[in-house]
């Protein structure tokens, strides 16, 4: 059986005597990331052009051929779309199966019921008197006909269901230069270094907080829930925002972030990684 590419990877770096924290000094990449990458588990880590970065960078420190990474790389993700592939094929063919027999069924319960009230309507039909008595106008007196009471309409109050609130953020680096953001999603730092034409979409559970610099405001481009929203002024040369299920509605409908305050509780200041401690950043 082949070695897949996180077998093949935690062998070179266990060969190297390095531990998971040595490839990410060396590397820059999240300790997180790493591990994953080993556990050949890439649903937790950037797709696309980061991934494939990811396993050259972690390749190239455990002294394995790039190629050979990059291309077992490939084989495990054509592996996994065909498998992918695989389940929708059967998913559909039994839906297509579940939808012609509750149709089928649904025809034969029709046609029952249309011959039920068929075989009613000429039973009540042949039971009324063909011809109705005369009225003797002289002694008959008409009969009034009171009009039928109308039944008071009641309006049941409609319940109204609550769409559940969501945070969906994405960040893409629109300008020619790479754009480096520090982001604290529900307690969780990283740090990002977004490459021109690239994106990133996250979606925390209550809040995230993240600080770029000023100078790079006009190479970000930022969406709240599918609509474009502004970044905050900057405090110096540093811009920093926060979002949460609190604000959300407010950062929507004003179409810009909300600015951190160094008293609130959601205020972030750029860090990054040093020696496992993460310190204030200089900008």
């Amino acid at each position: 059986m082949a070695q897949s590419l996180g077998q093949m990877l935690r062998e070179g770096r266990e060969a190297k005597g390095l531990s998971i924290h040595d490839v990410s000094e060396l590397t820059r990449i999240a300790s997180e990331f790493l591990s994953r990458i080993e556990e050949n588990d890439f649903a937790g880590v950037p797709g696309g052009i980061f991934a494939k970065g990811f396993v050259r960078s972690f390749a190239r420190a455990v002294d394995i051929s790039e190629e050979v990474a990059l291309g077992a790389f490939a084989e495990q993700q054509r592996s996994g779309e065909d498998d992918t592939d695989s389940i929708q094929a059967t998913c559909k063919s039994d839906l297509a199966r579940r939808v012609i027999k509750y149709s089928l069924r649904l025809v034969a319960g029709l046609l029952a019921l249309a011959c039920v009230a068929l075989v009613a309507y000429y039973a009540l039909k042949a039971e009324s008197p063909l011809e109705a008595p005369a009225l003797n106008a002289k002694t008959q007196a008409p009969t009034e006909i009171q009009p039928a009471a109308k039944a008071p309409i009641v309006i049941e109050p409609t319940a109204v269901v609550e769409k559940p609130v969501r945070i969906h953020l994405e960040m893409e680096a629109v300008g020619e230069r790479t754009v480096r953001v520090w982001l604290s999603s529900d307690g969780a730092p990283r740090e990002l270094n977004l490459e021109p034409g690239t994106s990133f979409k996250i979606e925390p559970k209550e809040k995230i907080d993240l600080a770029l610099r000023a100078k790079d405001r006009e190479n970000l481009a930022v969406t709240v829930n599918e609509i474009a929203v502004d970044l905050p002024e900057a405090s110096g040369n540093l811009i920093e925002a926060f979002l949460s299920l609190e604000n959300i509605g407010s950062t929507l409908s004003g179409g810009r972030l909300e600015k951190a305050s160094s008293s609130s509780e959601a205020a972030v200041k750029p860090k990054i990684r040093n020696s496992g401690a993460w310190v204030k950043a200089s900008a």
